[in-house]
């Protein structure tokens, strides 16, 4: 019989891995005869979208019942414990591992007793290190080969968990590319700046995603606050769930106490983000970590030039020096300049655009990155 491969994501949340994870189970179903299976620890966004191409498993680590809790005292074994992945793969003819996160450490240990090799593809680089080392060093431990979601993941994988450079190989993330006819870019366009009153005369910059300190949600608004000052007619707008209601409420009363309320909007979590990124000219990133995010992709698809920090992770290196602007870590003077130079530049504006648009298209979709993974998953089947 066939050997399987056992996918184990640790949420299916839609944010970064775990859609990167759910592109490439589509396209391994699309593109080759594996036999496939997928187990998820937490979350419930991408359920049922996973369901649709493999056996799923949800595991349901997000909270403890009291029936779980009597068990466990009555086991000393913790719910995790008592599934014995192990058997489960055994059962299962599971001929290879692949986990798509740093943090699934636990698991990899309990499932390292079925002697089956292990790839982890990393999509984390310090802050998640820092908040969970014993976990991390578990997956570096039990994982025979891992794949980074870019440079600066590779050089944090060897730097600060000392794996050899020899086990690492790099893949960036990736994206089916947003394509829009030209009526449909137009059409979002006016109605997402009409819904947010922005005129046709204003510069919209949009940012988006989880609205947290690593994302830099409190930058977002200084920048804001310092570029408003030199050029009026700009408009800010994030686009992204909040996380932490006491920052929810920071961002309010900063903006407010600044006096730029009116020009800078949180929009919440929204459907229809892609939307949002249409009707935008200039995309900022002010993530003080980012391995390497999708909305970066997903903005550069349609052709919005990138403003975001050095040494932040991967954005700069999608950006180069001819696809936006890299300012210098956390300087949000020379951001906010970056703004008003792209604002008053909009020759400049669309050559970024159209540069970074056919890096992606050359380099970041499906199509291309997936044949990578699949060809380092085939040494083990």
């Amino acid at each position: 019989m066939k050997k399987r491969i056992l996918f184990i994501g640790h949420y299916a949340n839609r944010t970064g891995a775990p859609i990167v994870l759910l592109n490439f189970l589509k396209w391994l179903k699309s593109n080759t005869q594996e036999q496939f299976e997928l187990i998820v620890g937490r979350g419930k966004g991408l359920i049922e979208d996973y369901e649709a191409i493999c056996p799923t498993t949800h595991l349901g680590l997000d909270a403890e019942s009291l029936y779980e809790k009597i068990i466990r005292k009555i086991t000393g074994k913790t719910k995790l414990e008592r599934l014995n992945l192990a058997r489960f793969c055994n059962q299962k003819h599971i001929g290879l591992i692949y986990s798509n996160t740093i943090v699934n450490g636990d698991i990899l240990e309990l499932i390292s007793k079925s002697n089956i090799p292990i790839i982890s593809h990393i999509h984390e680089m310090e802050l998640t290190w820092r908040l969970g080392k014993e976990n991390a060093q578990k997956t570096v431990k039990y994982s025979k080969e891992f794949i980074s979601a870019s440079e600066s993941v590779s050089k944090f994988l060897t730097d600060k968990l000392g794996v050899k450079s020899d086990k690492i190989t790099k893949v960036y993330e990736f994206i089916e590319p947003v394509v829009l006819s030209d009526e449909d870019y137009k059409r979002k366009r006016i109605d997402v700046r009409k819904s947010l009153k922005v005129s046709d005369d204003d510069i919209l910059v949009v940012s988006s995603g989880t609205v947290d300190l690593r994302k830099g949600a409190d930058l977002f608004i200084q920048v804001a606050f310092k570029a408003l000052k030199k050029r009026p007619n700009l408009k800010f707008v994030w686009v992204g769930m909040y996380n932490d209601e006491w920052l929810r409420h920071l961002t309010a009363i900063d903006a407010h106490n600044l006096g730029i309320s009116d020009s800078v909007q949180f929009t919440g979590e929204k459907t229809n983000p892609i939307d949002y990124f249409a009707s935008a000219d200039i995309f900022l990133m002010t993530s003080r970590e980012d391995p390497f995010p999708l909305v970066n992709l997903e903005n550069a698809s349609l052709g919005n030039p990138i403003i975001c920090f050095d040494k932040s992770g991967g954005s700069s290196e999608l950006v180069g020096d001819d696809g936006g602007c890299v300012v210098p870590y956390l300087d949000v003077e020379k951001m906010a300049a970056a703004v008003v130079y792209l604002a008053d530049n909009p020759f400049l504006r669309s050559e970024y655009g159209k540069n970074i648009r056919k890096r992606v298209i050359d380099n970041f979709t499906v199509d291309k990155q997936a044949p990578i993974i699949y060809n380092i998953i085939k040494k083990y089947l």
